[in-house]
């Protein structure tokens, strides 16, 4: 193992070795070469190495909420899930959660044969899911990542999650959108079936399991301490190695202005080209 290799397994055991964090101490990671644990690489130049600032959340930066991930059991009746989700939300908000994260395509079984039949004019007002989840929102003072519901737009279906904030209004609203994979072989299965595997988790920033479910309808509640999230983002700037040279994020709702270095937007739309990283 090299040097620069043992330096950062070393700081990573430092790090993760809180009495907060369930992870193995620093004294079970051993290695032939005598290397200071303070030491870290420079993961941008990969060429000098640096000392991290130490592990020591800012008194400014301690606030901590409770989140929810709500395990729904999906019914082919629509009017059902809303009431079944709407129950597990207003539960989860009584225990104290202020943001919570519903899953994906909630609102009606997952197959995409019926998706268009189930599908909701989010942007017409039209939106029944939508509707509680806002109600919900506003009456609970509480923020909820929508998950996601199938959406009609413009003669098109699309996976649609929405953010609604704790005045019931509409943060942020992103339509799934991926390059299909197939299988190298073509599957020769006449049929099969999609499983809905559950086990929703709640994942720290040091990437550990905070707490999940099982199978079952459930509501997973845990802790988001916001000073350990700073603290892992400067004593691990991993957000340095990004290429940020390759991609750039592409405004689609500007249509019909022209990018400043003429990029086209999805089926021939307009779009923006912007700079701005998140």
């Amino acid at each position: 193992m090299s040097d620069k290799l043992f330096s950062l397994t070393l700081l990573s055991a430092q790090l993760v070795n809180s009495p907060s964090l369930p992870f193995v101490p620093l004294q079970k990671f051993r290695s032939p070469i005598a290397l200071p644990p303070s030491r870290i690489i420079d993961l941008t130049m990969a060429q000098t190495s640096v000392s991290p600032p130490p592990l020591r959340p800012s008194k400014a930066n301690t606030h901590k909420y409770k989140v929810a991930l709500c395990q729904l059991l999906v019914s082919p009746d629509r009017e059902e899930n809303i009431a079944r989700a709407r129950s597990r939300i207003e539960a989860a908000a009584d225990a104290g959660a202020m943001l919570i994260v519903m899953p994906e395509i909630w609102s009606c079984p997952y197959s995409l044969e019926i998706l268009a039949s189930y599908a909701e004019d989010i942007d017409g007002g039209v939106s029944p899911s939508i509707s509680m989840l806002s109600e919900v929102a506003a009456a609970r003072k509480i923020t909820i990542v929508g998950g996601s519901i199938p959406e009609k737009a413009s003669g098109k279906v699309f996976n649609t999650c929405c953010v609604i904030g704790p005045d019931g209004q509409i943060l942020a609203k992103h339509r799934k959108l991926f390059v299909a994979t197939c299988s190298p072989a073509r599957d020769p299965n006449a049929e099969s079936d999609y499983m809905i595997w559950g086990h929703s988790s709640l994942i720290g920033p040091f990437g550990e399991v905070l707490a999940a479910a099982g199978h079952e309808e459930a509501t997973v509640i845990g802790e988001i301490d916001l000073s350990m999230i700073l603290s892992t983002r400067e004593n691990l700037p991993l957000g340095m190695q990004r290429r940020r040279d390759l991609y750039r994020w592409v405004d689609v709702q500007r249509r019909g202005e022209s990018a400043s270095d003429g990029a086209r937007g999805v089926e021939g739309e307009d779009a923006l080209v912007s700079d701005t990283v998140l």
